[in-house]
């Protein structure tokens, strides 16, 4: 039994009305990408010396999530905390305690993760030790220190009791055990978190007799390589807890129906001759090549122009997961004349092989510049790929469906789809847009309609 798009589509929303956890839930996923995605706009990495940047991070002021974490990720586990907002002390993060509580006093510390130096003051208590301190980007002075490490007490309960806003200074308190017992800000310490790797994590968590939604998100530098974790969390009352339970066996059918309208939905041929009917507009964009232009001057460095012409495919891409969704036929001219990939073929740098080869080396290196550009979650969520044959020459047809959320380019650059172009934006337009466009409820309705 096959189950059509428009079928699935039913089948989902009869699903959402008749399980209100299941919107519930699906409502709050949506809630913490945006806060994740609010925060991933503030960050800077920079590639080349390794480095996080947090002042434009730190200024922006009243960000929507309750409670987060940001992670220095590196070598495939987390590293180092750099930012956290709404301390959970059952979140079981352990401090290193070789690199973090050597001797105790006034120390100068510079992080390699990140451009700051930091203004420290270990300060042992019963039990443990705390350990306050301030940012080279917001210095505080040793008196200020001394004078916030006073109200902590003597013992690792107390020290555990103290709010942030009773003090100036970013804090941690360290137990006997290694574990963080309270901390606010961004001491910069090393930890061991017994909790997800750099994939995308969505999961409910038990924490001191409460339930939190919890997410999970990696940060990718311009590679596409994740160098920064984000997490956000937030609690959820006992009767959406109890309804959730109640109806899991039938919220259990949801992924496999949204699934199931995704393969279903993408037909690469069926989109060909569709947009060769139809012509280029607002769903449908034609491109010669990924990597050549032969309108374009021989004489031109090979290696500027192909980064040229990929930046196009990329640019509509971006475009369309913006906007409404659309899809890129490369091999097909404007005129919609069938031109096919062997051009492309042609310009790899090591020998060719097979024409499955060629197909397989296409649509690897097409995935690659598409992660390097908008991240290899986007790419991988929202954009398919297929290399079909039209007249005896290859096409490859990029399907993206409408994002969840804003996707920029590297740059800060941001392009929707406006009839058959690619449409910058500057900063306020894009934000007026993104506000329109990317609302909580169209969110949900962009994921039900998948």
């Amino acid at each position: 039994m096959t189950i059509s798009r428009r079928s699935a589509s039913v089948a989902l929303v009869i699903l959402a009305a008749l399980l209100p956890p299941g919107i519930s839930l699906v409502y709050l996923r949506i809630e913490l990408g945006g806060w994740v995605e609010e925060i991933k706009q503030e960050l800077r990495f920079s590639q080349g010396s390794g480095q996080w940047d947090l002042t434009r991070f730190d200024q922006h002021e009243g960000y929507d999530a309750r409670h987060y974490y940001l992670f220095d990720f590196r070598k495939g586990k987390i590293n180092r905390i750099l930012a956290e907002k709404g301390f959970v002390p059952e979140l079981e993060l352990r401090v290193d305690p070789s690199t973090e509580l050597e001797g105790q006093g006034f120390q100068t510390r510079k992080v390699p993760e990140t451009v700051d130096t930091w203004r420290l003051f270990i300060k042992p208590v019963a039990n443990g030790n705390v350990i306050l301190g301030s940012s080279s980007r917001f210095p505080l002075d040793d008196k200020q220190l001394e004078e916030d490490a006073e109200k902590f007490g003597e013992s690792i309960d107390a020290a555990s009791r103290i709010q942030p806003e009773q003090v100036a200074s970013d804090y941690a308190v360290i137990d006997g055990a290694e574990r963080l017992r309270a901390a606010a800000g961004g001491i910069p310490l090393r930890v061991r978190p017994d909790r997800p790797d750099g994939r995308v994590c969505f999961r409910m968590l038990w924490m001191n007799r409460t339930a939190y939604v919890f997410l999970s998100e990696p940060f990718p530098d311009s590679q596409g390589r994740t160098v920064g974790l984000i997490w956000v969390f937030d609690a959820i009352s006992r009767a959406l807890i109890i309804a959730i339970a109640t109806s899991s066996v039938l919220c259990a059918l949801t992924p496999a129906l949204i699934g199931a309208a995704r393969r279903r939905g993408f037909r690469p041929e069926r989109l060909l001759d569709e947009a060769l009917q139809e012509g280029e507009g607002e769903r449908v964009e034609f491109k010669p090549a990924l990597r050549w232009d032969p309108a374009t001057s021989p004489n031109q460095n090979p290696t500027e122009l192909r980064k040229v012409e990929e930046g196009k495919a990329v640019r509509s891409i971006a475009a369309f997961l913006n906007a409404k969704g659309g899809a890129l036929f490369i091999g097909i001219a404007d005129d919609k004349d069938v031109v096919g990939l062997e051009g492309d073929y042609k310009s790899r740098t090591q020998p060719r092989g097979s024409p499955d080869q060629d197909k397989d080396w296409f649509e690897r290196h097409l995935r690659q510049v598409l992660s390097s550009e908008i991240g290899t979650n986007i790419s991988d969520q929202y954009v398919q790929v297929a290399i079909v044959k039209k007249k005896g020459k290859d096409v490859c047809v990029v399907r993206a469906r409408p994002g969840a959320s804003p996707v920029y380019l590297t740059g800060g650059r941001f392009y929707r789809r406006t009839g058959p172009y690619n449409e910058p934006l500057d900063l306020p337009n894009a934000v007026k847009y993104i506000r329109r466009r990317f609302g909580i409820r169209q969110r949900l309705l962009n994921f039900l309609r998948g």
